[in-house]
């Protein structure tokens, strides 16, 4: 177990903080966009308002990571308006200045490092990565960007798993021989509907599936994550294809309008028991086909 040799904490740099920063941005572009049919400041005074933009605000953070823009949609934000607006990932990087300005300040106090670990949504952006090159030039930094490392926005969750682990194990009773064994868990088996075909994602008209989704057989309900690289791909759009059991592909819909200078999206699929395939970009609203 690592010690902890020096540790600084300041509210003005905390994520709560990024996160309220982003949703008065929000809310001023929304009222600037319904100019007139709410009073201004009204949005942020509203606690249900308040409330679906700080959810909004934090989703944005986490696609700042590989998206230049995010577009927040809330359907009846208040009185009934819906809010559709972009927020911009330069823009976004201007209201962080004195939030980073002050995070390189005390950063600076702690001296030199032979290593980093940068964890939180927040250390994907370029800025925050800039920054950390800044500071730290020899030192090597892990920012979760194999396959298998932890994801960066768990990273701070698994590890206070892990000591907490370790520190319940070290206080356990030692054991006693004498004691009767427990038995081992039955395990139940539980009979479950499986997916009848594959989804994959088509990078170029006509090729076969780059990218499987949802694997053929699997146990539905069933849910996938990925990020899937879009700088080849034909047309500016991702086409949508099931699979069946013998390989064959049938394009079922299609992904559009991505952001040219964007070179991955995460998308996600679910299929549900009813046979409802749920597809969503980028944390963006889900289309149901």
């Amino acid at each position: 177990i690592a010690t902890i040799e020096k540790h600084v904490s300041d509210a003005s740099l905390s994520g709560k903080n990024i996160i309220s920063l982003l949703t008065k941005h929000i809310a001023e572009l929304f009222e600037r966009k319904v100019r007139g049919a709410i009073p201004p400041g009204e949005t942020m005074m509203n606690k249900k308002a308040k409330a679906k933009l700080d959810v909004a605000a934090e989703d944005a953070i986490r696609s700042f990571g590989f998206s230049p823009k995010k577009t927040v949609t809330i359907d009846g934000l208040i009185e009934g308006l819906d809010c559709h607006v972009d927020i911009m990932l330069a823009r976004f990087e201007m209201l962080l200045g004195n939030v980073l300005r002050g995070a390189e300040t005390k950063l600076k106090g702690f001296g030199t490092f032979d290593s980093v670990i940068s964890a939180g949504s927040i250390m994907k952006m370029k800025c925050v990565e800039r920054m950390m090159d800044r500071l730290y030039p020899r030192a090597s930094v892990w920012r979760g960007e194999n396959a298998n490392d932890v994801p960066l926005d768990e990273a701070v969750a698994i590890g206070c798993a892990r000591y907490g682990s370790s520190l319940l194990g070290m206080n356990l009773p030692v054991e006693d021989n004498n004691e009767e064994e427990e038995e081992e868990p039955i395990l139940v088996e539980e009979e479950v509907p499986l997916c009848p075909i594959g989804i994959g994602l088509c990078l170029q008209e006509g090729d076969p599936a780059a990218v499987v989704m949802i694997e053929n057989k699997a146990p539905l309900p069933a849910l996938c994550t990925k990020l899937v690289d879009i700088t080849g791909i034909s047309n500016n759009c991702i086409h949508l294809v099931q699979i069946n059991e013998k390989g064959e592909e049938k394009v079922v819909g299609r992904i559009e309008n991505f952001d040219s200078s964007a070179k991955e999206a995460e998308v996600t699929a679910e299929l549900t028991v009813e046979g409802k395939l749920r597809v969503s970009v980028n944390g963006g609203p889900s289309c149901t086909i």
